[in-house]
């Protein structure tokens, strides 16, 4: 997520290009083959509708606030759970001999996940109000449907969302300040 790119690739020197974290929706087996998935991009619009087997997904970017929105409305006759995983891009905090710092956090509260980066660099002057310093979040939260969050492992939290038949809405928003 924040890519601007549809790869997660990353430069020689460990950049993710101001990635704060990964976002991946599991729906539960396959619900968009690879063949028979009609896709409408508006690109005026930033919406994508994606139809797969008995799930439709309506995305929207809002690129002012920095938000994307997906509502899904799962039909399947035996809906399964679906899971979001946030997963950092980074592995933990980074140091380098410049004294530059990369520190994120993963976390989870009121049912929404939270993935914070804290990025620091003392100026090479010794002028402290030259130093960098940037903080970077992503949030995503459910609406419409009670969804579960638990941590998998360090660099990966998980909500869950039950299954059932019915709509509701991904919420997945970042912003930074410098």
């Amino acid at each position: 997520y924040g890519h601007g790119g549809a790869s997660s690739a990353t430069s020689i020197h460990g950049d993710y290009f101001g990635a704060v974290g990964n976002v991946t929706i599991d729906f539960g087996g396959i619900v968009f083959p690879s063949e028979h998935v009609p896709q409408y991009l508006s690109i005026y619009n930033a919406t994508e509708t994606i139809q797969g087997s008995n799930i439709t997904a309506n995305l929207l970017a809002w690129s002012d606030q920095d938000v994307i929105v997906v509502h899904v409305n799962d039909t399947r006759p035996v809906p399964e759970a679906i899971n979001i995983d946030l997963t950092m891009t980074r592995s933990g905090p980074l140091e380098t001999k410049n004294n530059y710092s990369a520190t994120p956090i993963i976390s989870q509260r009121n049912g929404k996940m939270i993935l914070t980066q804290k990025f620091e660099e003392p100026c090479d002057t010794g002028i402290t109000t030259n130093d960098f310093y940037n903080m970077s979040a992503v949030v995503i939260d459910v609406s419409g449907r009670t969804a579960t969050a638990n941590q998998l492992d360090a660099q990966t939290i998980r909500l869950s969302i039950p299954a059932s038949m019915g709509g509701f809405t991904i919420y997945i928003g970042s912003s930074a300040s410098m």
